[in-house]
C-alpha cells in the first residue's frame, strides 16, 4: 500500500506543473497559443521521425526502433542512434533460381537443360515442392522447369 502512495504522489506532483502550464497557455492570447501549439506539433514530428521512417521503409528491426526512439529519444544520442539505424539497410528475403546460359537464350528446348538451383537453406523435399508450385502457379517457370525442378529436388532426398 505504501507503494501505491507513494506512486499517486508521484503522478501528483507531475501534474501539478502540467496543470499550471494549461491554464497559463489558456490565458494567453491566440496568437501566442497558436505559434506554441505549432512549435509543440513540430517538435513532435521531429521527435518521433526516426520511428516514421522505419515504419514508411518496412524495416527489419522496426520494433526495436521504435522502442529506442521513445525511450531514449528524448536524448540527443538515443534520437540520433534511432534515426541512424530506421536508415540502414534493410534485409530483403528473396529465393534465387538460375538457369543455364541455353536456357536464358532459349536455342536449346527446355527438357533438354536442367536449371542450376541455389536450394534454400533448411527447407524439407515438401517444402521445396511447395515453393515450387507457387512458383509454377505464379507464372514464373513453366511446367517443364517445375517437373525439372521437382525431379532434383526428389533426387536430393535420396
Amino acid at each position: 500500500m505504501e507503494k501505491f502512495s507513494k506512486l499517486l504522489v508521484g503522478i501528483g506532483i507531475w501534474s501539478i506543473p502540467l496543470s499550471v502550464h494549461a491554464q497559463s497557455i489558456a490565458n494567453l492570447p491566440d496568437e501566442q497559443r497558436k505559434s506554441i501549439i505549432t512549435v509543440v506539433v513540430v517538435g513532435l514530428a521531429i521527435f518521433l521521425l526516426p520511428s516514421w521512417i522505419s515504419l514508411s521503409r518496412d524495416h527489419h528491426n522496426k520494433g526495436p526502433i521504435i522502442l529506442v526512439n521513445l525511450f531514449l529519444g528524448f536524448t540527443v544520442v538515443g534520437w540520433l542512434v534511432a534515426l541512424i539505424w530506421s536508415v540502414s539497410a534493410v534485409k530483403k528475403n528473396e529465393t534465387v533460381v538460375i538457369h543455364s546460359p541455353a536456357m536464358v537464350a532459349s536455342a536449346v528446348p527446355i527438357a533438354q537443360t536442367a536449371p542450376v538451383v541455389v536450394p534454400a537453406a533448411n527447407k524439407t523435399v515438401a517444402e521445396r515442392i511447395i515453393d515450387l508450385k507457387g512458383m509454377l502457379d505464379a507464372g514464373a517457370i513453366s511446367e517443364a522447369e517445375f517437373t525439372l525442378l521437382k525431379q532434383d529436388a526428389m533426387k536430393r532426398m535420396g
